[in-house]
């Protein structure tokens, strides 16, 4: 620098003699970089200049500042960087020769002193030290008189930007009995006001106006700083509706409310209220349904709804219970989430930026499309009057009824396990003498799938067999396994003795004579259930 001290508000230049010791042509830009006594950038002394450098030579760059803010009284040290066309700032090496070192680094400091001295730090007495924006503050600092008579005139403690323009005077006040040389505030002075410049980094300043003058000087900082920088905090932001649902077990519960099948659930009103706070919501879908669901987060960064929010939030989701979470999104997914046959999705949302706080919103559309079921079974099945053999089952499909020749119609009824399956076949039917068959068809929601439940219905003839002969009738055994006994039946000659199985199919037909015990061979059949007819009696055997 063109010297190691500048006072405060005069211009500052730094000289830098830049060489290229590569082996091609260099283009591009260096800049001179302040930074404070604890590292932290403060700016640049002017623009970045550019340069056109060829292998073993070099230049000297002029870099100015007019002064004053942002380099307020303190030290500081100043570096220079270069950089290609478009590409990464990068800190110009130092050059150690044989003769002279050449260093990156030079240290300056900038000093201000006047007649009115900033004789304490600046301390905020309330908010726990904090400026909020919205909220009263109040500024204590100490004022003392170097000069050499009374000070007669104001003071007032305002908030600068960072191009030293007053944003807010907090408070002036005028001392009116005056401030005698050497003097000062044995306990400070109290500057109270509220705030009202919006969150931000802001310098806190000490001024004064000597009376008559009209014109405002900074307060000399020769033992304590003047100006100060300090941060303007945005307000405390309260619980949401939603709250509390800072844990996985305590997400909220939106309702999705469907009309046409389409829904759309929206967190409005929600808040990141703390810098620590995480927000979970979960939203539960009946079963019955497929769902597309496309997620979308309306937030500081990318709003896409045309409203303002104040943070810069992330979100994932869950579909398992959230035992596994999806990837992190900014704002919105890359794919839609499919949820079939219903289940529950937990969404999470946290500050991009952890400690941030402010508005968002999470946004779900939902479409659903019904699943249609294929159940075509059947919970009841009925034949009046009559009885189903074997009795009903949904898994059995062919069932016979007997009826006698007296029987001449009957009902046939049936309800379906599904509400929304379909059946033909249920009604009044007049019976045939002999074999009459009946379906009945089960067609499910989907359209597709059927079931044909079969009823044989056989009406005897109108022959009889006498009563006294039918009461003294015996089968055994029952189980059969290789013959059928049938006792104490007097047959008359040329009588017909059938077997019939389930299905009401003919298995064997068999001509006797008048006798008192009919021997049948069943070996033959496979195992099951089968029924005997002889005229109009029938009776029922199992071969085992």
């Amino acid at each position: 620098t063109s010297q190691s001290s500048y006072w405060f508000g005069n211009s500052i230049t730094v000289t830098a003699s830049i060489e290229n010791n590569g082996t091609g042509a260099f283009s591009g830009e260096i800049v001179a970089s302040v930074f404070n006594s604890q590292g932290a950038f403060i700016s640049d002394i002017s623009a970045p200049q550019s340069i056109s450098l060829n292998p073993n030579t070099y230049t000297t760059k002029i870099f100015t500042h007019a002064g004053g803010v942002p380099f307020i009284p303190g030290d500081y040290h100043v570096r220079v960087f270069y950089r290609t066309i478009g590409g990464l700032w990068t800190l110009v090496p130092h050059d150690y020769g044989i003769l002279l070192d050449e260093i990156n680094y030079a240290e300056f400091t900038v000093t201000y002193s006047s007649d009115i001295e900033t004789n304490s730090a600046f301390t905020i007495s309330n908010n726990g030290g904090k400026l909020i924006q919205g909220s009263s503050a109040t500024v204590n600092v100490d004022i003392k008189n170097t000069g050499a008579s009374t000070f007669y005139g104001s003071y007032k403690v305002c908030l600068l930007n960072l191009e030293g323009i007053t944003q807010q005077d907090i408070q002036t006040l005028t001392d009116n009995n005056g401030l005698p040389s050497t003097y000062h505030y044995s306990n400070g002075v109290d500057f109270s006001g509220t705030i009202t410049v919006d969150p931000g980094t802001y310098l806190l300043t000490l001024a004064y106006q000597p009376q008559g003058t009209g014109v405002w000087y900074y307060a000399g900082s020769s033992n304590y700083s003047n100006p100060v920088y300090v941060i303007v905090e945005a307000p405390a932001i309260p619980p949401d509706i939603y709250e509390v649902n800072d844990v996985f077990s305590q997400s909220h519960s939106l309702t999705a409310s469907f009309s046409n099948n389409n829904a759309t659930v929206s967190t409005t009103g929600a808040t990141l209220h703390t810098g620590t706070d995480i927000d979970y919501y979960k939203i539960i879908l009946p079963s019955g349904y497929n769902y597309t669901l496309t997620p979308r987060l309306h937030d500081a960064y990318n709003s896409g709804n045309g409203q303002t929010y104040t943070v810069d939030a992330s979100f994932s989701y869950s579909v398992d219970g959230g035992n596994n979470w999806s990837e992190t999104y900014d704002d919105i997914v890359y794919s839609n989430i499919t949820i079939n046959n219903g289940g529950t999705i937990y969404f999470k949302v946290a500050p991009y930026f952890t400690g941030n706080t402010g508005t968002y919103l999470l946004n779900v559309s939902i479409s659903r499309t019904e699943i249609q079921s294929n159940n075509a079974d059947l919970a009841t099945l009925t034949v009046n009057p009559g009885t189903l053999t074997p009795a009903f089952n949904a898994g059995i499909f062919n069932y016979i009824v007997e009826e006698p020749y007296s029987v001449t119609s009957i009902t046939i009824n049936a309800t379906a396990a599904d509400a929304n399956a379909t059946i033909i076949g249920r009604g009044g039917f007049a019976l045939n003498v002999g074999q009459n068959i009946f379906h009945v068809i089960v067609t499910a929601q989907d359209g597709v799938t059927q079931k044909d439940y079969t009823v044989i219905v056989t009406r005897a003839n109108n022959t009889s067999i006498a009563e006294s002969n039918i009461s003294a009738l015996q089968i055994y055994p029952n189980p059969a396994s290789s013959q059928l006994k049938i006792k104490n039946y007097q047959l008359e000659d040329g009588e017909n003795v059938e077997i019939v199985d389930v299905l009401g199919r003919v298995q064997q037909s068999t001509i006797v004579n008048q006798q008192s015990e009919i021997i049948i061979d069943v070996s033959h059949l496979a195992k099951g259930m089968y029924f005997i007819k002889i005229g109009n009696w029938r009776g029922k055997f199992v071969v085992n």
